[in-house]
């Protein structure tokens, strides 16, 4: 037996109509319902709290213009966020401090304990090859003759050998030649 979907092609089990409960909800919910009584009454009570609304309608509090039905939510009393923000701001003033040394040395003491923030301290750079001071990279080496006699010294045979003879190419960039 076919299912009685129009739109489904699978045979059913049994006494079964359908083939399965998805195909039966389909079914109802497209054919069979008739969904514009629900559709038409939302539209009318929304055309009935347009119409009441109209009829006194909220003014923007800073521009004075009319607020639009569509963007009423939660009693808006402004029109736009910037009226809103030009609206809340024009009594604010920006915050001014007269501190002394003393309050101020205080508020940083106040801000490294409760945040935890360390002081930053400089430390002098030393190169691992010649020992000097640097402080032109993060690097732990001043320049690259210091990197290469610090390896020299401190590696031994093997591992040089092995770090000159890597591939410095990328074999992909040549082709296979077969003879």
């Amino acid at each position: 037996m076919k299912c009685k979907n129009i739109e489904c092609e699978k045979e059913t089990v049994g006494k079964r109509v359908y083939c399965s409960l998805s195909c039966r909800n389909i079914f109802v919910n497209k054919y069979l319902r008739d969904y514009s009584k629900y559709s038409n009454t939302c539209e009318q009570k929304k055309k009935e709290r347009e119409g009441q609304y109209l009829k006194n309608p909220n003014c923007c509090r800073r521009c004075g213009t009319t607020i639009p039905f569509e963007k009423i939510h939660d009693n808006e009393i402004f029109c736009s966020h910037s009226c809103s923000a030009s609206y809340n701001n024009k009594n604010k003033k920006g915050a001014k401090y007269t501190l002394t040394e003393l309050g101020l040395e205080n508020l940083r003491k106040s801000a490294l304990k409760n945040f935890k923030i360390k002081p930053k301290v400089i430390v002098p750079k030393i190169c691992k090859g010649c020992e000097k001071v640097y402080s032109n990279s993060n690097d732990r080496f001043c320049n690259i003759e210091c990197k290469k006699v610090y390896h020299e010294k401190y590696t031994n045979r093997y591992q040089r050998y092995k770090g000159l003879t890597n591939f410095k190419f990328n074999l992909s960039d040549y082709t296979v030649i077969v003879l």
